[in-house]
């Protein structure tokens, strides 16, 4: 499998500052390619790396925060050909799908039509896109609806745990999913035990499970503008003894690990 990190910054300030980029990132295997998690950009440097949003087999959004969902529409419309096929698969939260309390749905009627599938995610699913399987995963977040997404290819098992807290059903989870490789989304530095993924999270999960690598990405502002993230992984490798790696706007990542590359090599 072949992670492309399209954009590596989370939450509001990020967003809307572009302090990072915050589009996303994109899953190959073999000739499946689902884009997870599209804010605001992902359709700009979708097109830098792949060209043509045509060739994505889906999109996966874990909740409905703009800085996961806002691009959806645009990519749907794009895998869709302009609306001119009915094509793709759209897999995403309750109330990204279908809105909830102070959440819109983050796509209308008019793009559902484009597509041959759109699936409402729960905990615990699982589901087949192409050469991909992906499970789904509990997220204590305040989206409630939210989900994390697990990639195996047979051979290799990545879970995206999107933006969540640790909880003892999460850590069952990941248990029976053994993940090989765990992408964290690290908004926060703090190491209290909130809503969101922060050291106490990732403490909590490796506390569980021994995956092979750790993926930091999805920083926040704090982290961002005071230049923490490598010494952040640095502390998680030294505490646990995993392999933990900072990820940059544009890191390309194939798992099993052969080596890391920048976008530019792929533009």
């Amino acid at each position: 499998m072949r992670f492309i990190f399209l954009g590596t910054g989370g939450g509001r300030f990020v967003m809307t500052k572009q302090l990072r980029r915050t589009a996303g990132f994109v899953v190959r295997s073999g000739e499946t390619m689902v884009h997870v998690d599209p804010g605001p950009g992902a359709v700009v440097y979708l097109n830098k790396v792949v060209g043509d949003p045509g060739k994505l087999s889906a999109v996966l959004v874990s909740h409905a925060h703009l800085d996961h969902s806002h691009d959806v529409p645009v990519l749907v419309e794009g895998m869709a050909d302009g609306g001119r096929k009915k094509r793709g698969i759209l897999i995403g939260s309750s109330c990204a799908i279908n809105g909830c309390q102070d959440f819109l749905p983050v796509i209308g009627e008019y793009h559902k039509a484009m597509l041959d599938q759109v699936i409402v995610a729960e905990p615990g699913q699982e589901f087949r896109i192409g050469d991909l399987k992906v499970y789904t995963t509990p997220t204590w977040h305040n989206e409630p609806s939210g989900v994390g997404f697990t990639f195996s290819d047979g051979k290799y098992t990545v879970s995206y745990l999107s933006d969540t807290g640790y909880t003892d059903e999460l850590g069952r989870e990941l248990k029976k999913l053994r993940p090989n490789a765990v992408i964290f989304n690290l908004i926060f530095d703090g190491e209290e035990r909130v809503p969101h993924t922060n050291m106490d999270t990732v403490r909590s999960v490796l506390s569980e499970i021994t995956p092979e690598i750790v993926l930091l990405q999805h920083f926040g502002a704090k982290i961002t503008m005071r230049k923490m993230e490598r010494a952040l992984a640095r502390r998680i490798e030294e505490e646990f003894g995993v392999k933990t790696v900072a990820l940059r706007d544009g890191d390309v990542v194939d798992l099993p690990p052969k080596r890391d590359r920048t976008l530019e090599a792929f533009i």
